[in-house]
């Protein structure tokens, strides 16, 4: 099995080889449209917008859950062709997907949030280390192990455990640079193209971590490839790291043609003038009758102009706008 992507949750109900029902089929959407998503980045260049039966035209097999945890593996049974885009295994475009949600300096600004009391020594100098340098050095990985051993002496345990979680993230990130060496041709992938898939594969990476919240402990990640095998670690901490949206004050005005709308949960889409982008917007529940009417009129127009507040995630890429009003038709005159 030469494509081989392995998912492993331990620790808990997992290391009883069960899930949670609900949970486990939290993993498994997540799981299936984060492969999917990449696989299509891969193959056309662009991030899809929605993943649909008709559009899934690769074969992926997944096997049965593994005795003494629970481990699924998952193998590619087609081969990329010369008409892929950016030829690069599945496993690659995995490692790369990863690093780019979790790169050294996110890590390095997470780690704050990750700790509670922070009155050991020990401690606080390994929380400078981490927070001031995003770039890997070994002998820096080194000093934080020594760190680790001596805050144990007085640090209570969930800080210790939060520590080695950093420090083992931080390896997991320097692995995957090192991997993804071999693939330069990811290097050239266009910066918007790389933020416009980090958003969309963000939240289903949340998806695949859903098991931590009560089923497992951990979940390793791994991809193998005739040379090596390599692993990727989460915990629970990285997963509610990625759900970090806040609202922005200001008042963006937005150029577009509405698609679409949901009148009972107040979500619509808009198609940006010019840029030809997807951008989502949210009618708030309290002002959605109020509002109705103003969203029924500018689905009227061609191109409308509306304005809202912008909700942007821990990178500051915009996610959707909290809806505020419809000014008018657009006047390309």
């Amino acid at each position: 099995m030469d494509s081989e992507i392995k998912f492993r949750f331990d620790g808990g109900l997992a290391s009883e080889s069960v899930l949670d029902f609900y949970e486990a089929s939290r993993f498994q959407y997540g799981a299936s449209r984060f492969i999917y998503t990449l696989h299509h980045f891969r193959k056309t260049g662009r991030v899809i917008q929605r993943i649909s039966p008709g559009q899934v035209d690769s074969t992926f097999r997944v096997t049965t859950p593994q005795h003494g945890s629970w481990e699924i593996l998952i193998e590619e049974a087609l081969k990329i062709t010369a008409t892929t885009a950016i030829q690069v295994p599945i496993q690659a475009m995995i490692q790369y997907g990863l690093q780019s949600i979790f790169p050294l300096k996110w890590l390095g600004s997470k780690a704050k949030g990750d700790f509670g009391s922070k009155d050991n020594d020990a401690l606080m100098r390994a929380l400078e280390i981490i927070e001031k340098n995003d770039e890997y050095n070994h002998k820096h990985i080194e000093t934080l192990h020594t760190l680790l051993a001596e805050a144990k002496s007085n640090a209570n345990d969930n800080n210790l455990d939060r520590l080695s979680e950093r420090i083992g993230a931080l390896e997991d990130s320097a692995s995957r640079a090192e991997y993804l060496k071999a693939y330069p041709q990811l290097r050239e992938v266009d910066s918007d193209a790389r933020v416009e898939l980090i958003q969309k594969t963000r939240p289903q990476v949340r998806e695949i971590g859903y098991p931590l919240k009560k089923s497992a402990e951990k979940l390793d990640i791994g991809v193998s490839e005739e040379r090596a095998d390599y692993k990727n670690t989460l915990h629970l901490s990285d997963v509610e790291s990625l759900d970090d949206s806040k609202v922005l004050d200001e008042v963006v005005v937005v150029v577009g043609s509405l698609k679409k709308f949901d009148k009972e949960t107040g979500w619509g889409e808009l198609r940006q003038h010019n840029t030809g982008k997807i951008l989502r917007f949210v009618v708030k529940r309290s002002e959605k009758r109020r509002k109705l009417s103003d969203i029924l009129d500018a689905m009227s127009g061609d191109i409308v102009v509306i304005s809202g507040n912008p909700v942007v995630d821990a990178n500051n890429a915009v996610k959707y706008y909290i809806f505020i009003e419809f000014i008018g038709d657009h006047d390309d005159g």
